[in-house]
This record gives C-alpha cells, structure tokens and sequence, in this order.
C-alpha cells in the first residue's frame, strides 16, 4: 500500500525489469495463495500474471485474463472485455495450446463481444485470425464457427473480396455429417456455451 500512487511509480522505475517481473510473478502466486482466486480478485491476478508472463506465466495470465473479461462482460463493459479477450489470446503460449482449443474459445467470445459492441471492422480482423488458426491446425470444425463471424463482419461493409469468397465457398461448401463434433462447444448468440 503506498499512500500516494507516485510513490508506488518511481519505487516502480527504479526496479530492473527482470526484477518487475519476478515481483510481479511472485505478488500473483502469494494472492493466488491466500486467497485461492475469488472473483474480487480476478482483474489483479490478470494484471500481475501478465507483467510476468515473460516468466513464464503466459497460460495463467490468459486464463486470469478471460475471467476477468467475463466479469467486464457482466458489468456491461463490453470494450473492456474486447481488451481483456485480445490480451488474453496474446499471452497464451502456442505451445500451451498445440491443438487451438483454448484459442478457439478465446476467438469464439471475442467475436461475440465485437459483434455486441458492433465493432464490425474489429470483427473482421479477429475472424481473419481465428480463420488462420484454424488453418493452421487443420480443424473443420473450428472453420465453420470463424466462417460464421466472417460472414456477420461483412454487415456494414462493401461485397466481400474474392479471396474471402474463395474462404467462404470453400467451407460453406463441405459436407459436416461426417465431421466429429463430440466433446465440442460452441458459444452461442445469447453469449453463454453449449453442446
């Protein structure tokens, strides 16, 4: 507790920047284990991973971060969680992630929250990269959800160009009965997942 924030800032610059980070790593872990991860504490657990994610904290930083995005979400703050959601997908470690699930559910309700805020540009770009992960990993399934916000960014905006059409005649145009969709979830319009 600092009783006036520039004090907390120039202590802040004073310290190195590996040191930041392992105070910061070091600060989540000690809230993480007092207090577990209530819900008053989700948007520092998010703020304090993140700072360490260089430390090797990117997945936990990403799940703080999506909770905390939640949260905004329920307070009505779509932007908030737009930033939250966009954080939360550059913090996860690929690697942490080889098969795009977790993405996939990142992309899923960010798209959600673009489509809300009716940031139909946002939308665009977000589903162009939820297009390239599923590329990437090769996933069907995965195409079909990111096609589908695809084609909700083209609402207030000119006739698609043809290499988007290409990308949707291509899948639109795949056959999904003999596609497994066992396990899977999809986030639906009303914002919330099911089967």
């Amino acid at each position: 507790r600092f009783a006036h924030a520039l004090v907390r800032q120039t202590l802040e610059d004073e310290l190195s920047t590996l040191r930041r980070v392992h105070l910061h790593r070091d600060l989540a872990h000690a809230i993480e284990g007092r207090f577990g991860a209530p819900d008053s504490a989700v948007a520092e657990l998010a703020h304090h991973f993140a700072e360490a994610a260089v430390a090797g904290e990117g997945e936990r930083a990403a799940h703080y971060a999506e909770r905390a995005a939640t949260q905004a979400l329920d307070r009505g703050a779509p932007e908030q969680a737009i930033e939250l959601f966009e954080r939360a997908l550059d913090l996860l470690p690929a690697e942490a992630d080889p098969d795009g699930l977790l993405r996939e559910r990142l992309y899923l309700q960010l798209e959600h929250c673009c489509w809300g805020a009716a940031d139909t540009q946002r939308l665009e770009t977000v589903t162009r990269r939820h297009l390239k992960l599923a590329g990437e990993v090769d996933d069907l399934v995965m195409r079909w959800w990111a096609v589908g916000w695809f084609v909700c960014s083209f609402v207030s905006r000119a006739v698609p160009g043809p290499e988007d059409l290409a990308e949707l005649t291509s899948i639109l145009s795949t056959d999904l009965r003999d596609v497994d969709v066992a396990g899977r979830q999809r986030f639906s319009n009303q914002g919330s997942w099911c089967p």
